[in-house]
C-alpha cells in the first residue's frame, strides 16, 4: 500500500536510518529537500544524483553530520565540502555510472514524477535519464507528485508500484537560453558543413549547439538523439527539419515554462533511459550521426578538457564519452567539438600546447574534429605533426606563434 505523506520534510523518517539515497537532480530538483533536518550521527547517510553545476545549488553533504554526497558533476556548491571528504567527487563516464547504480540499487529513491494518467502510470518527465532503472530497484521508492512536470512520452512507472508519494505543486529549475552571438554563430556556420539532409543529431548544450539549430533549419530529415533536449529541438521541428516519422530522443530537458509545457503530452519527443539515450552500439546504428559537444580546452594533440578549470573541477565528463564512441563507429558519422579560440577577451588561447592538471575528457585517439570560429581542424588519421599544425591553424592569430614555439620545446 503507498503511504502518502503531506510534505517534503515528512520524509525525514525514511532517511535518520542512514543508507543510500538517489535524489532527483537537473531542473527536477526536490523543492525544500535541503531544509530537512536530520540527526543522522550515528548512521551514515550516502546521497547521490546527477547534479549539474549552475542548476542544483544544494550541497547536500551539509544535510547531517554523518552525510556524504557523491556527484558525478562538480558544482561550486559542493566543491567547498570536497576538500573534507564530505563530497565524492567521481568523474565517471556515463557507463560507469550506470554500472554503479545495476550493481548497487539504493536504499532509497527520491524522485520527481507527473501525475498519473488514466492508466495510473507517472512519466518520469524532464529527468528521465536515471531514475527509470533506480527507482524500481531501490527498497523504499519514493515519487514527488509534481502537478508541474510535464508527461513526457517514454519512460513511465505505475503509480502502485511508489511505497511513498508526496504532492507538491512545484515549479521546475528553469534555464534562459543561451545568448548566440557572433562568434558562436560563425561557429556554428563552420559546423554545419558536416551536417546533410538526414542526419541524426546530438546538440550538447550552451550557446554553440544553439546556433548549430538556428543555422541548419533549411535541412530536412533531421533526427535528434541527445541526452539533454533544449527548446532548439523544437524550433527545428517546427521549420520542417526534422524527420516527421521519427519522434525527438532525449533524456533530460532544461529551459523555460514554456519549453516545459510544450513536451506534455507532446508525441513528438519521447524521452527514454541512459541505457536507450547513451547506449553506443544504439548510437552507432544511426548512418550519419554527428555529435557536437563543447570543450573548455583542447591542445595540440586533440586532447579535450570539458570540466577542470585551472581554479579546478567544475563540472564532469558526462555523457560526452559515449556519444564520442558512438558517433565514431556510424557510418559516416562525425563527433565534432566546437569552443571559442580564446577567453578573456582574447587574453588566454583556448588551444594550449598540453593539457595539464587534469585528465582528457577526450583523448588524443578518440577526437575526430575541433571546430572554433577560425576553422575547422579534422584531426582523425593524421600524424603528430599535422595535428599540431591544424590546430595552431584554428587558433586566434594573436596566440599562433606563441603556440608554435611551444610546440617546437614539448614534442
Amino acid at each position: 500500500m503507498t503511504n502518502h505523506l503531506p510534505a517534503i520534510g515528512d520524509l525525514e523518517a525514511l532517511l535518520v536510518g542512514g543508507g543510500s539515497v538517489y535524489l532527483s537532480g537537473c531542473a527536477a530538483e526536490i523543492p525544500g529537500f535541503e531544509r530537512i533536518a536530520l540527526n543522522s550521527e550515528n548512521n551514515p547517510l550516502n546521497i547521490s544524483g546527477i547534479f549539474l553545476p549552475g542548476i542544483n545549488k544544494c550541497n547536500y553533504s551539509t544535510l547531517a553530520n554523518n552525510a556524504r554526497c557523491q556527484t558525478y558533476f562538480m558544482t561550486p556548491q559542493m566543491a567547498v565540502s570536497s576538500v573534507d571528504g564530505g563530497v565524492n567527487y567521481c568523474p565517471w563516464r556515463y557507463r560507469e555510472i550506470i554500472r554503479h547504480y545495476l550493481l548497487n540499487p539504493v536504499d532509497v529513491a527520491v524522485v520527481m514524477l507527473s501525475e498519473p494518467d488514466a492508466e495510473g502510470f507517472c512519466s518520469y518527465g524532464v529527468t528521465s535519464d536515471f531514475a527509470p532503472f533506480i527507482l524500481p530497484a531501490a527498497k523504499t521508492r519514493v515519487g514527488i507528485i509534481n502537478s508541474q512536470m510535464p508527461y513526457i512520452p517514454g519512460e513511465k512507472i505505475a503509480f502502485e508500484e511508489l511505497d511513498v508519494v508526496v504532492r507538491v505543486d512545484s515549479p521546475l529549475i528553469e534555464t534562459a537560453a543561451a545568448r548566440i552571438d557572433d562568434v558562436s554563430r560563425q561557429i556554428a556556420c563552420n559546423i554545419a558543413g558536416f551536417i546533410e539532409n538526414g542526419a541524426t543529431l546530438q546538440l550538447g548544450l550552451g550557446s554553440i549547439p544553439g546556433a548549430v539549430a538556428s543555422v541548419i533549419q533549411d535541412r530536412r530529415g533531421l533526427k535528434i538523439h541527445s541526452g539533454l533536449i533544449e527548446a532548439s529541438a523544437l524550433e527545428l521541428d517546427a521549420a520542417g527539419a526534422l524527420c516527421p516519422d521519427t519522434p525527438i530522443l532525449g533524456g533530460v530537458a532544461l529551459g523555460t515554462k514554456d519549453f516545459y509545457d510544450a513536451l506534455h503530452n507532446n508525441n513528438r519527443v519521447s524521452f527514454r533511459s541512459v541505457l536507450t539515450t547513451h547506449d553506443v552500439d544504439y548510437i552507432a546504428s544511426a548512418d550519419s550521426f554527428v555529435a557536437v559537444n563543447g570543450a573548455l580546452q583542447v591542445d595540440l594533440l586533440g586532447q579535450v578538457n570539458s570540466s577542470v578549470l585551472p581554479k579546478g573541477y567544475i563540472s564532469g565528463p558526462g555523457g560526452l564519452p559515449e556519444f564520442v564512441a558512438g558517433s565514431l563507429a556510424s557510418e559516416n558519422g562525425r563527433s565534432i567539438i566546437a569552443l571559442n579560440a580564446t577567453a578573456k577577451s582574447g587574453e588566454i588561447s583556448r588551444i594550449v600546447p598540453v593539457l595539464q592538471g587534469c585528465q582528457p575528457s577526450v583523448s588524443a585517439l578518440d577526437v575526430d574534429v575541433v571546430v572554433t570560429e577560425f576553422g575547422v581542424a579534422e584531426l582523425r588519421g593524421k600524424g603528430l605533426s599535422e595535428r599540431i599544425a591544424r590546430m595552431i591553424a584554428i587558433a586566434d592569430p594573436a596566440h599562433r606563434d606563441a603556440l608554435a614555439e611551444a610546440a617546437r620545446t614539448a614534442f
